[in-house]
């Protein structure tokens, strides 16, 4: 036996583990229309305008749509908080448009018709046809929040839409533009 953990003696290395992949405007138009599966492009167009983490996309239901005040108003998967996410036109467009689908989901499966898992495969195809680099859900729902720091809404209207309890945490999505500028770039 020894006395001490010689894999403590071994440095450990260092990587840069932030996240800050952000989709341009130009590369955002390439991406969309690269894509083979309308129901993963929808599922982008959505993150990307309303900023909603992947499970609420994917398990949006009709009954947390308001078309009247023009509102999607739901209980986060993640956070478990009741957030109220106005919808743009685009977004309206979107959500009219797969209303009649014969499903309470907006977005049911093409494959099962019920609550779709993942559009992982459909992002990395149009990624590669569109000749950017790879992008995810999650860096979409970065983007919505980066173009709302750029358009320089507050901290509390950035968390409030992002589903964030914590205003430190919407300090992440400042990174754009804005930052370049201020640095004098």
């Amino acid at each position: 036996f020894i006395e001490y953990n010689p894999c403590k003696r071994v440095r450990r290395i260092k990587f840069d583990n932030m996240q800050n992949a952000v989709l341009s405007q130009k590369d955002e138009t390439k991406f969309l229309e690269s894509f083979e599966s309308e129901w993963a492009r929808d599922i982008c167009i959505m993150v990307l305008h309303t900023g909603l983490r992947k499970n609420d996309v994917l398990g949006l239901k009709k009954t947390e749509i308001n078309l009247d005040t023009n509102c999607i108003i739901l209980i986060q998967g993640k956070t478990q908080r009741t957030v109220t996410i106005p919808m743009n036109e685009t977004v309206r467009k979107l959500v009219e448009s797969r209303w009649n689908n014969g499903s309470d989901l907006i977005f049911p499966s093409p494959k099962t018709g019920k609550e779709g898992v993942d559009c992982k495969t459909a992002i990395n195809g149009a990624c590669k046809r569109a000749r950017i680099s790879r992008v995810t859900l999650r860096d979409l729902r970065r983007t919505f929040g980066t173009r709302l720091d750029e358009l320089n809404y507050s901290s509390s209207v950035k968390a409030k839409l992002l589903g964030h309890g914590d205003l430190r945490s919407v300090h992440r999505y400042e990174r754009g533009t804005k930052i370049l500028r201020e640095a004098g770039f």
